[in-house]
């Protein structure tokens, strides 16, 4: 449930009469309990690694590429679509000539000429 609300009898306050007393103990409860929490959360934010500012795949503007279709696929229907042309990256995603959505690099993978017939069957 979490901490109990500070009783008048806590060490170094005297009862509370009024309720403005009672505003003026919450207030303090609250100031010190967002200080806490700056400063843990700053902690943390210290312990936690950077992100990678490089790319986590090799595709680079102006490669061919085949994408892998979402839809399941029947027999004989192509599992890849395209070729299509790279033409911009980011850390894990890629942009196409072929879709103006920006698609996941595990989706994607090299293409080079005569691949296309052997790659969309298997």
């Amino acid at each position: 449930m979490g901490r109990p609300f500070p009783t008048p009898w806590v060490k170094g306050r005297s009862g509370f009469t009024s309720l403005g007393d009672l505003e003026v103990i919450q207030e303090d409860y609250v100031t010190s309990l967002i200080e806490k929490l700056n400063s843990i959360c700053a902690d943390v934010s210290l312990c936690l690694p950077l992100p990678s500012e490089h790319p986590t795949h090799s595709f680079v503007p102006g490669q061919s590429v085949l994408i892998k279709s979402l839809k399941p696929t029947k027999v004989g229907e192509p599992r890849y679509l395209g070729p299509a042309t790279v033409i911009a990256v980011t850390r894990t995603g890629v942009l196409t000539d072929y879709q103006p959505q920006w698609i996941h690099a595990s989706r994607l993978k090299y293409y080079s000429t005569g691949e296309q017939a052997s790659s969309n069957l298997k």
